[in-house]
Formats: C-alpha cells, sequence, structure tokens
C-alpha cells in the first residue's frame, strides 16, 4: 500500500493555485469568515469567487461603478439648491393650490 496524499494536496489537486497576501481591514476579515463560516466554505475560497465575479463583469459595468463612485457627494456644499423638505413643501403646496 502507498502512502496517502496529504490533506494539502488532495485539497489543491483538482487546479493549480498561487500563494498571494493581502491585507485586510478587521472589518472586511469578518466579514468574510462570517461568509465562509455560514456557506461552509474557506475565506480563501469566499475570495476566489469574490474576484471571479469582478473580474466577470463587462468593462462597461465596471466603468459605470466608476463614475458612480467618483460622482458621489457632488452636490454637497451647494448653497443654490433648496433643501429637499422645503422643495417638498413647495410641490405639495403648488399641487393642492394652497399655501
Amino acid at each position: 500500500m502507498g502512502a496517502r496524499p496529504s490533506p494539502w494536496f488532495a485539497m489543491y489537486n483538482s487546479y493549480t493555485v498561487q500563494r498571494t497576501q493581502v491585507y485586510l481591514e478587521e472589518r472586511q476579515l469578518a466579514e468574510l469568515r462570517s461568509i465562509a463560516r455560514a456557506s461552509g466554505r474557506t475565506v480563501s475560497d469566499v475570495i476566489r469567487d469574490a474576484i471571479d465575479d469582478r473580474l466577470a463583469r463587462p468593462a462597461d459595468e465596471v466603468g459605470f461603478d466608476l463614475v458612480l463612485d467618483q460622482a458621489t457627494g457632488i452636490w454637497a456644499g451647494r448653497d443654490d439648491l433648496v433643501e429637499t423638505d422645503a422643495l417638498l413643501r413647495m410641490l405639495r403646496e403648488d399641487r393642492r393650490g394652497q399655501p
């Protein structure tokens, strides 16, 4: 009888992986561990799936997300805009025909 393969060999025998190191915030690692625990997978497997999902997205969708991120807060600090509450009151009054 031959020697049994080690658990490491059995885990990575089906495909080739490269070891890498990533620095994560505590919040990120906690969330990854929670997802892994809930799904019965390893944190590494969750990370690989997340990377695959991100890499599979069309370039235009990635571009949209980038533009959306850059647009966040563009209205902040403007003093020429009506406050939301005031705008709603004004629209309601206009619709009802009452002051």
